[in-house]
């Protein structure tokens, strides 16, 4: 994509394509929106490293709104925008912010365009957002342009102080941790069964799901499986991240995943694993979180039972592409 440059009697501004060398950029960029609009969405440099390098990188395009200075030459970075389109589904998801100082003067305007016109480009039947629930302007923002709210994506908070019961392993059944070189594919098998069924759902890669497991900071023991003769049957991933911890001031560790095949559900595993899970990052950090949709009715029991509170969250938003995508 060229350089759009967008001038008008209040702004002078240009759109271009996001590169590595923009991460700091980024980063800084989002540091400011949330000194400014607190939504826990910020990066240090490495945790966005991390995230651009991610093995499906190729189907997300994030476009970048910078002032133009006198000179021509490029200025403070004032709106982005990204386009997530993977091949194999039928839906995009996008992101798009401006800084407040620069809202109401028509760029997230023009970043919704060029973002509407990649996410035609790659067929997709529906465009999902996700703004956060205290992001009034930008709940609006998507309202007027034809998005509906379908579901909340909640964020749940075990505090230190709620005791957890130990674990009761289901007779039948073993508990491993996660061995390198050993159980990538069974993990990645596991992981796409047991999600298969969920809103949203999208088949990982073999290839993405082993990035992460070769990342800083990852440990073996992060994930606990469940097996059945053998066969890995459920699992809980765990994650610490120091960098969280640092930027957010509090001891925390999440709960990033938690699955068990059809085959194999309601026999007490998922609860089995949580604690697991949950006792295993209390070695580590005082309080526990985990995401989980609003209408998964499987699952709010259990982390209802377990002592998990929502503290937060995000409005999944949808469109469907039958009608014109102009502002």
């Amino acid at each position: 994509m060229q350089n759009s440059a967008i001038k008008d009697s209040r702004l002078n501004y240009a759109v271009r394509e996001m590169t590595e060398a923009d991460i700091p950029v980024l980063v800084d960029f989002y540091n400011a929106l949330e000194a400014a609009e607190p939504t826990e969405e910020s990066y240090s440099v490495a945790e966005y490293e991390r995230r651009y390098h991610e093995p499906d990188r190729q189907h997300c395009t994030r476009l970048m709104a910078h002032l133009t200075n006198d000179d021509g030459s490029e200025g403070r970075l004032i709106g982005y925008g990204e386009v997530y389109k993977p091949d194999n589904v039928d839906a995009a998801w996008s992101r798009l912010h401006v800084l407040p100082e620069y809202r109401g003067r028509g760029i997230g305007n023009t970043l919704y365009r060029q973002l509407g016109q990649i996410v035609l480009v790659r067929k997709a039947t529906e465009w999902r957002v996700s703004p956060h629930q205290s992001y009034k302007l930008g709940i609006a923002f998507w309202q007027r342009r034809g998005f509906v709210t379908n579901r909340y994506d909640l964020l749940l908070r075990l505090q230190a102080a709620t005791s957890v019961p130990q674990p009761q392993i289901p007779t039948g059944f073993a508990i491993r941790n996660f061995v390198p070189g050993q159980d990538e594919a069974a993990l990645w098998r596991v992981s796409n069964e047991s999600f298969a069924e969920h809103y949203w759902a999208e088949e990982q890669t073999l290839e993405e799901l082993v990035y992460w497991t070769r990342q800083p900071g990852f440990h073996p023991s992060d994930i606990i499986f469940a097996c059945a003769d053998e066969q890995v049957v459920g699992f809980c991933w765990t994650e610490v991240i120091e960098e969280d911890i640092a930027r957010r001031g509090i001891a925390v560790g999440w709960v990033n995943d938690l699955g068990v095949i059809p085959a194999y559900r309601r026999r007490r595993l998922g609860r089995t694993l949580l604690i697991m899970g949950i006792h295993y990052l209390r070695q580590r950090v005082a309080i526990v979180e985990l995401g989980v949709e609003d209408q998964n009715q499987k699952a709010m029991p259990l982390y209802e039972s377990i002592g998990f509170a929502p503290y937060s969250g995000q409005v999944d938003m949808e469109k469907k592409l039958t009608v014109d995508l102009e502002a």
